[in-house]
């Protein structure tokens, strides 16, 4: 437990830090074109356009998810997805990338994996904005039950902070778990039924799919804004997903304290 106090002490007495390497990250982003912020809302929403003509209309042939037309189902999941990938396949690499701060200065390595959600929530907020704007304009009436994608936001960033100090250790060993984790990720965007439904999935296996942690967060962003459907109407999904979490965590937590020291050695 040791460890995990520290990982947490270190994290909460740095959040001015990490707010100030998200946001020099981000407008470095922006500065490499004229466009700026502009390319973070046109990549995703070509890359929305490509994947509803081709689920929406070439397999699914316009038919709808239950009483939700397909478009604002898939864009929807989608969305949270442009979240969680980039905050895990960048993640991997964040202590690396640093190692010139790292070499040179006493740094606090387990804040880098929050700095990189920090920047993508950025982004996500902004997304799911637009979306829920959409959703707005389509005639989708809000409810109280939106304001629960807040929990499901903090859902994805426990998980991509937690998976991501695990990864990042790891990857200082060898850089072949960048290769390997990105590789998984475009696996995991067609195992999860992010642009896909599991009504024709047999039962025994949905209950595997359903243990993916990105089934809970994509799902309850949907539960949320389609189906006013409450998390707690799922214990036993919302009791893995924790327990899960906090394992992931524990584990981070002890790799990141185990090799504070170590890191230079490794680079």
């Amino acid at each position: 437990m040791k460890s995990v106090f520290f990982v947490l002490k270190e994290n909460i007495t740095n959040l001015y830090r990490i707010f100030s390497i998200a946001k020099y990250e981000l407008l470095a982003d922006m500065r490499d074109s004229k466009l700026g912020i502009f390319w973070n809302i046109a990549n995703p929403l070509i890359q929305m356009a490509t994947f509803w003509f081709v689920f929406g209309i070439g397999i699914r042939k316009g038919r709808g998810v239950g009483i939700v037309s397909f478009l604002p189902w898939m864009i929807v999941g989608i969305t949270v997805w442009f979240f969680i990938s980039p905050c895990i396949t960048k993640g991997v690499s964040c202590i690396y990338e640093k190692r010139n701060i790292i070499t040179k200065m006493k740094f606090p390595v387990s804040i880098l994996p929050a700095t990189i959600v920090l920047k993508e929530l950025f982004n996500h907020i902004i997304m799911i904005t637009l979306v829920i704007t959409i959703l707005f304009v389509r005639g989708h009436q809000p409810n109280l039950m939106w304001f629960q994608i807040l929990y499901y936001m903090f859902c994805a960033i426990c998980f991509s902070i937690s998976l991501g100090m695990i990864t990042s250790v790891l990857n200082m060993f060898t850089r072949d778990v960048k290769k390997l984790v990105t590789a998984c990720m475009r696996m995991l965007m067609y195992l999860t039924p992010i642009l896909w439904t599991m009504e024709n999935i047999p039962e025994k296996y949905q209950i595997i799919m359903k243990m993916n942690p990105l089934y809970y967060i994509v799902e309850g962003y949907r539960g949320s804004l389609f189906f006013q459907d409450s998390f707690m109407n799922h214990p036993a999904q919302t009791a893995f997903f924790w327990g899960l979490i906090i394992v992931m965590f524990v584990i981070g937590s002890n790799l990141m304290y185990r090799f504070k020291h170590k890191f230079i050695d490794m680079l």
